[in-house]
This record gives C-alpha cells, structure tokens and sequence, in this order.
C-alpha cells in the first residue's frame, strides 16, 4: 500500500515535495506509541519534529501543491507508520531476516500481480492516478528486479534488523537520514545545486538524529 500512494502521488507533487509530506511518520510513529502506550519520551517527540523541520527545508518552495497529492503522499507516511510500530513489536526467533524479507517480498508481489490485472479488466473505471500495470519490456523487468533487488536485500532487511536492536521510535528518526542521502548523491552525480537552505535543512535532520 505504502508504495502504491506514495508513487501515485508523483503525478502531482514534485518527488521531493511528495518526500516531504511521506516523512511526516517519524512523528506519527512516536504518537503511535502513545497510543499503544509505549514510553514515548519528551526527546523522542522533540527529535521527531526536527527532523521533520529539517526536511520541510530541503524542498523547493516553488514547486505546486495538489491537494490529492498531500492526501496521497500524507497517507503513504501512515501506513509506514503503521507497519514500523508492527514491526517493533514482531519478535519471531523462525522468521526474521532474509525469511521474513522473502515472505513480505512474496505476499506483495502476488498481490500486485492481481492488482495489475485488476486494473487491465477496469482500466475505463480506474482514476488514470492509480494506474498500475506490469513491466512491457525487458529493459522495464530489469529495472524492477535491479529495484527489488536493491529495497528487498538493502533497506528492507537493514530496516527491519536496526528496528529489532533500538526500537520503532529511534529507527524512525534515524530513517530521515535517507533525503538527505539522495540530495547529495544529486549532487555529486547529478549536477544538482547546494544551496544554503539544503545546507541548513540537512544539517538540523542530522542534529536530530545525533540527539
């Protein structure tokens, strides 16, 4: 699900723009724990908004704002909310790591599958937004196995194990790390531009996530 809107909210939101309102669950994953009356410190709920200030920085303020796309890109952050504090609280000696990974990796494919096929049957019905169909080349398979490839055995497992060591909250905060990751490889590899205030978003999520 998560992927389904976050992506969906692409087509009116700028990707960074969408990034930014997908990050809002570091601080809904510290007042989920609230709600599953966790021990939600003062410093966690503080870090939480920083980076989320930080972040909130690090986009460009001219791009257009489509209310479709906030609700879409917002709702994304909550269902990784959502499936963050599970993860915090799944604890199963059988199936972790690379077995877990394989079975979330298995369900979901099987699941888009017969989305994909969904769509095809009601494709005139469907909001062209919610458009999901399969690869139609081999150039588009490679990519989505070099993709899957790459979340599934990356950031996926990487995820789910530094959840299992520090907690939903802690793992949470310590995710913003990832816009401020592909700003500077934009930069490095893609001729983007430093400004100050990318400087200044980047330097207030890192405090943050020090803190």
């Amino acid at each position: 699900i998560t992927p389904i809107l976050l992506f969906s909210s692409y087509r009116y939101l700028a990707s960074g723009m969408a990034t930014v309102f997908h990050f809002a669950y570091p601080v809904i994953v510290v007042l989920g724990g609230l709600v599953l009356r966790e021990r939600v410190r003062k410093k966690a709920l503080f870090c939480a908004v920083l980076c989320s200030l930080g972040i909130l920085l690090l986009i460009d303020p001219s791009g257009a704002v489509d209310p479709l796309g906030v609700a879409l890109a917002l709702t994304s952050g909550v269902t990784y909310a959502v499936y963050i504090l599970l993860l915090a609280h799944f604890r199963h000696r059988e199936v972790m790591g690379f077995r877990m990974t394989f079975y979330m990796a298995l369900i979901s494919a099987v699941c888009m599958f017969f989305l994909c096929l969904l769509y095809q049957l009601l494709q005139k019905q469907i909001n062209p937004s919610f458009r999901i169909c399969l690869p139609q080349t081999l150039a588009g398979w490679l990519a989505a196995l070099a993709f899957s490839l790459m979340i599934c055995i990356g950031a996926v497992m990487l995820f789910q194990k530094g959840t299992f060591l520090i907690g939903a909250q802690r793992a949470a905060i310590l995710s913003t790390f990832e816009p401020i990751t592909s700003i500077f490889v934009g930069i490095l590899f893609l001729n983007e531009t430093l400004t100050p205030r990318i400087l200044l978003g980047s330097a207030i999520t890192l405090v943050a996530g020090v803190f």
